[in-house]
């Protein structure tokens, strides 16, 4: 007799297991695919309504702010175990000390981000090779597309915590 036969509640739990991991990949693919169809429908229209040159520019200033989401430094994913670890153990205080540590350092992240993007946003014009009309709608559009990242990045903490604490089982409307 096999160790699973005598407890089918191991047997089941993993199975349960396998199922859920299965259907959390399965669905994040497919929002990702989702997500690239959408914006190969939608770049007909962008490039129609902004023209090719805003349109390049916007790009540009999308692809070097992705860059800030490397900043993270994986303390996202840490935060999510240390945040279920202590909330299991009911440990206010060092649940308070990971928060609170976290927000610092994702504050500073924050800063630290929104400076690179203001040196990047004075140096536009010789880092690429722009119209002085475009690096002036660059400048504009770097600096506000920053400010949003470094202040996501300063109130990143709430994601990884919510993750760690939030039921993530489907509701069964949707499961079914």
């Amino acid at each position: 007799m096999s160790a699973t036969s005598d407890f089918p509640e191991i047997a089941s739990e993993g199975i349960d297991q396998t199922l859920t991991v299965a259907r959390n990949v399965s669905t994040r693919y497919l929002a990702i695919a989702v997500e690239a169809v959408l914006g190969l429908v939608v770049l007909p229209f962008n490039i129609a309504h902004l023209g090719q040159s805003a349109y390049g520019l916007w790009m540009l200033t999308a692809s070097v702010t992705t860059y800030f989401s490397v900043l993270d430094l994986g303390y996202g994913g840490a935060l999510v175990k240390f945040v279920a670890q202590y909330r299991a153990r009911r440990d206010v205080r060092a649940l308070n000390e990971i928060l609170s540590t976290t927000f610092v350092v994702f504050a500073t992240f924050g800063v630290v981000t929104y400076l690179v993007a203001i040196a990047i946003a004075l140096y536009m014009g010789r880092l690429f090779q722009l119209t002085p009309e475009q690096v002036h709608t660059g400048r504009i559009v770097m600096l506000i597309a920053s400010l949003s990242v470094a202040v996501g990045a300063a109130r990143a903490k709430a994601r990884p915590a919510h993750a760690a604490t939030a039921d993530h089982r489907a509701p069964p409307s949707v499961v079914t």
